[in-house]
């Protein structure tokens, strides 16, 4: 049997949720996610959610610079 959308929980904002610490780029401080020491919460263009296992690495779509982040550690 589907289940109705109207019946499906609502996520958490991710700026409401206390255990989520920032990650930024290291060259241009631009937030490239957040995350809780296991998975990186990300966010795209209309409201697309996206939620990574680490190790994530990014490029900055502001200054172009390689970013790593490892158990909980930018590198």
């Amino acid at each position: 049997m589907p289940t109705r959308p109207d019946t499906l929980p609502t996520p958490k904002p991710a700026d409401q949720h206390p255990a989520l610490r920032d990650w930024r780029c290291q060259r241009c401080f631009k937030l490239l996610g957040r995350h809780d020491g296991a998975r990186v919460q990300l966010h795209f263009a209309r409201g697309h959610q996206y939620f990574a296992a680490m190790p994530v690495t990014a490029i900055c779509r502001c200054c172009g610079k390689l970013n790593e982040l490892r158990s909980g550690k930018t590198g």
